[in-house]
Parts: C-alpha cells; sequence; structure tokens
C-alpha cells in the first residue's frame, strides 16, 4: 500500500516493529536518575545512624554517667566533711558507712551502663553516620562536577559506593530499634529520600538556573 508504514522486510529498517532506538541521553538521565536515588537512600541511613547515636547518647548519659557523676561527686563532699574534727566520731562513722554505700550506688550505674553498652552503641552508629556522609559527599561532588552526566565515572562511583556500603554493614553489629526509626520516619528526621532534590533527573544539569529564576 503506497504510503503505508514499512516492514522490517522490505522497507526502512529503522521504522521495523520492533526496533530499540539508541538515544545517548537516556543513558544520561539514568546516571544521573541513579545518582539521585542512591543520594537519597545514603542520606537516609545516614540520618537514621545520626537519630541513633543521639537516641543512645542521651540514654547513657540520662540513666548512667550523669547519675553516676553526681553520687561520686557527693561521696567525695561527704567524705571531705566526715573527715573533720568538729565532727562526732560516731557520725563520722555513720558518714564513713555512707559514702562507701554511696560509692557502691555509683559503682553499680557505672557497671550497668557497660553492660548495656548504650555508649559503644552510640559511637558505632556516629561512625557509620560519619561513612555515609562521605558517601554522601562523593556522590554531591561528582554532581556537581558533571551536571549533565555525561562523564565516565558513574561506573566507577557506583562500584566503589557498593563496596564500601557493604563493608560499612559487615561492621554494623547493632542496629536501631525499628519502632523508632518509623518513628523518626513519621517526625520527617530521616529526609525525604531524594537526596533533597524534587526534580527530575533530566533537569539536574539546569538546576542553578532554575533557582536563580526563583523556579525552586
Amino acid at each position: 500500500m503506497p504510503g503505508g508504514p514499512e516492514t522490517a522486510e522490505g522497507g526502512d529498517k529503522s521504522f521495523a516493529m520492533g526496533t530499540v532506538f539508541a538515544d545517548p541521553k537516556d543513558s544520561i538521565v539514568m546516571n544521573l536518575s541513579k545518582a539521585q536515588r542512591l543520594l537519597g537512600e545514603v542520606t537516609t541511613r545516614q540520618n537514621v545512624y545520626i537519630c541513633a547515636a543521639q537516641h543512645f547518647d542521651k540514654i547513657n548519659n540520662k540513666n548512667y554517667v550523669v547519675p553516676a557523676i553526681m553520687i561520686t561527686a557527693f561521696a567525695s563532699f561527704v567524705s571531705f566533711v566526715s573527715s573533720h574534727s568538729l565532727i562526732p566520731v560516731l557520725i563520722r562513722t555513720l558518714l564513713a558507712l555512707f559514702v562507701g554505700f554511696l560509692g557502691t550506688i555509683a559503682t553499680i550505674i557505672s557497671a550497668m551502663g557497660g553492660a548495656y553498652k548504650y555508649d559503644v552503641k552510640a559511637e558505632s552508629f556516629r561512625m557509620a553516620a560519619g561513612e555515609y556522609r562521605l558517601l554522601n559527599t562523593m556522590i554531591t561532588s561528582e554532581m556537581r562536577k558533571d551536571p549533565d552526566g555525561e562523564g565516565a565515572n558513574w561506573d566507577v562511583l557506583y562500584t566503589r559506593i557498593e563496596k564500601t556500603i557493604i563493608e560499612l554493614q559487615k561492621k554494623m553489629k547493632y542496629f536501631p530499634p525499628a519502632a523508632l526509626v518509623a518513628q523518626w520516619a513519621r517526625e520527617g528526621k530521616l529526609g525525604d529520600g531524594g537526596g533533597g532534590s524534587s526534580i527530575s533527573a533530566w533537569l539536574f544539569k539546569y538546576r542553578v538556573q532554575l533557582e536563580d529564576d526563583g523556579i525552586m
């Protein structure tokens, strides 16, 4: 039929059914889209570990560190008072017993803090947050250096970040409580999961201009 579409057998193969058109821009947009998704995931994990570190620091300081310090300081004061010559012998003996009791309480609190390892957990999560912050910086820097997504460093960057995340997860001995993670997500403390950018990947190269024009 004249003017009709050509077939793969007898016409222009570029318009044959099932032909895949290779658009070089597709890989570019894919690079930026993958970078945005990866940045969002890294940012979310970074915020999870920051919140976890702050949470366990708060528990450790409130329940163990501060009480142990206060009790130890008070025991030192009572011990100093009991050594004064104006204090009767009987009172000095009672104060000495009270100092021993306070010392025992402080030791128990310190031992419980060491057993629960809240300080170790907080430091572990703080270390993980720092590692994810470095990954965040790596991705952001590459997106700044190559806003068009046409560079050859993307595959190398993805491979390096993947290996770093795997090694980091191997080192993690503790997990943030799932209920707290869900609560932090509801409160918006984990970010929007988009790496701080709500625009499409193909618009990222125009981000600065859009911000200058007041569109973003």
